[in-house]
């Protein structure tokens, strides 16, 4: 498998106006200390999109949660931009996200497998979305994807043969 490219599936999870995001120490930048991601990560071979933001949502948050529907794809390609990625590409698919009742609190205490960088897992307010350093820098196109959502029609349709 060649390991500059690779597929990630991203969760939004909202609750009372705030978003569920990652927090993780600058390596080596540090242009602030820290920045912010969704929580998500690579897909497996042979899992579902869904079940991998799933996974991802319990390793890195510790919460138990549903997929909903697709909410917007986005790449990122290392070579377009002054980055140590260097030739890396992703594609990263963002899922709207609902914690199932009786999930544990996301925190670092119950994430079951925390990123090696990773230093928290916060509610943000999304009044504050845009002010945050956010990798990549969706902040804005995110806000404005959940203040507007799409129509209900789920453009993720699965594995179909």
């Amino acid at each position: 498998m060649d390991e500059r490219f690779h597929t990630s599936s991203k969760a939004v999870v909202v609750r009372d106006d705030h978003i569920l995001l990652i927090q993780y120490r600058d390596v080596p930048r540090g242009e602030a200390g820290h920045h912010y991601n969704l929580p998500g990560g690579r897909v497996r071979p042979n899992e579902r999109l869904t079940e991998a933001v799933v996974r991802k949502l319990k390793e890195e948050a510790g919460a138990d949660a549903v997929a909903g529907p697709l909410l917007c794809v986005y790449e990122y390609i290392g070579r377009n931009h002054a980055s140590e990625a260097g030739d890396k590409h992703s594609i990263s698919l963002i899922f709207r996200c609902e914690l199932l009742p009786g999930s544990a609190e996301p925190s670092m205490s119950t994430c079951t497998m925390p990123d090696s960088i990773q230093t928290g897992v916060e509610w943000v307010p999304l009044s504050r979305l845009e002010e945050i350093l956010h990798f990549p820098k969706i902040n804005r196109r995110l806000l404005d994807l959940l203040r507007n959502p799409p129509p209900a029609a789920d453009p993720y349709w699965g594995d179909i043969l």
